[in-house]
C-alpha cells in the first residue's frame, strides 16, 4: 500500500528517534547499575519497551511499502530463499561476533568476551541462561527448516507450517 509521503517521512524520523532512545536507555541502565542505582532497572525496562515499539513502527513502514532507513530488508519469492538468506546472514553475524570476541579477549575485556560467546552460541546452537527461558539456536533452527523443506518439497513444507 502506498502511503502519504509525509506519514512515511514521519515514521522514518520516529524509527530513528526510537533507535536513539532505545540505545540511550540501554547505556543509561548500564551506567546507573554500575553506580548501584536501582533506577537502572527501570531504564532497562524502558529500553525494552522501545524495542517492542520499534518493531511496530517498522511493521507500519513495511505496510506502506517503505524500508526503514536504519537497515534494509528484502522480500523473497520463496521460503527456500528466505531460509537460505537467513542462514547466510546468521552465519556471517556469528563470524563477526566471534571475530569481535577475539578482539575483546586480546584487550582483556572478559565480560564482553563472555557476552559475545553467549551471543554466538544463541545464534548458532541455542542454549539458556540461568533465570531465562531456553533460546533456540537461530542457525540450528534454520538448518532444520531447510532440511524439512528439501525432504518434503516446498508445497508440502508450507502446508505443514500453515
Amino acid at each position: 500500500m502506498q502511503g502519504d509521503p509525509n506519514v512515511k517521512a514521519g515514521l522514518q524520523r520516529l524509527v530513528g528517534a526510537l533507535c536513539d532512545l532505545m540505545c540511550q536507555y540501554m547505556l543509561d541502565a548500564i551506567n546507573t547499575k554500575r553506580l548501584g542505582l536501582s533506577v537502572g532497572d527501570g531504564l532497562e525496562q524502558l529500553g525494552g519497551q522501545c524495542a517492542t515499539d520499534l518493531k511496530d513502527l517498522v511493521k507500519w513502514l513495511y505496510f506502506f511499502d517503505a524500508q526503514p532507513e536504519i537497515a534494509s530488508a528484502k522480500s523473497h519469492a520463496t521460503v527456500g530463499q528466505i531460509l537460505t538468506d537467513a542462514t547466510t546472514a546468521e552465519t556471517a553475524f556469528v563470524a563477526a561476533v566471534n571475530e569481535l570476541a577475539d578482539v575483546t579477549l586480546q584487550a582483556g575485556d572478559l565480560a564482553v568476551f563472555h557476552g559475545l560467546q553467549h551471543l554466538a552460541k544463541f545464534h548458532s546452537i541455542g542454549g539458556g541462561v540461568v533465570g531465562s527461558t531456553d533460546r533456540t539456536g537461530h542457525i540450528a533452527w534454520l538448518q532444520k527448516q531447510g532440511w524439512q523443506l528439501r525432504e518434503f518439497g516446498e508445497k508440502d513444507y508450507e502446508a505443514t507450517k500453515a
